[in-house]
């Protein structure tokens, strides 16, 4: 089960309240879309997932396991519920991880990559700002 350790992580995800207006501090985000239907295509892609086996990428790349895979979906469903945006595009990594990355047009870039069930580190790098790197289990 994923909980934060750190309250203050998850209010460092780009998400944007009632009116509308981005709950970040750097820039404006992508175009998005707050129905959900992105999330559910994000979702998707990751059970998507389930399908590549070991060298899927015709180079030695990992197969994610199931465990991870689950992990995954759920802490999609967890950043949904907390009304975090969906992110620009969800990728399954060479080593067997999932990542979900979030991209800004000022070049700010957040990825999410889950290394095993219920862990993940985060990692949001903005122009003329400190990188910031967290876990989240």
């Amino acid at each position: 089960m994923w909980t934060f350790s750190k309250p203050e992580i998850l209010s460092r995800l780009p998400r944007h309240g009632a009116n509308g207006a981005l709950h970040r501090g750097v820039a404006t985000a992508q175009s998005i879309d707050h129905s959900g239907d992105d999330w559910d295509k994000r979702i998707e892609e990751v059970s998507a997932f389930r399908e590549c086996q070991h060298d899927w990428d015709g180079q030695g790349a990992e197969a994610a396991s199931a465990e991870l895979l689950q992990s995954a979906v759920h802490l999609a469903n967890m950043l949904r519920t907390s009304r975090v945006d969906p992110p620009a595009c969800v990728v399954l990594g060479v080593n067997g991880t999932v990542i979900f990355e979030w991209q800004w047009e000022d070049g700010a870039y957040l990825e999410i990559e889950v290394t095993e069930p219920h862990h993940a580190e985060a990692c949001l790098i903005a122009p003329g700002q400190a990188a910031e790197h967290w876990i989240l289990q």
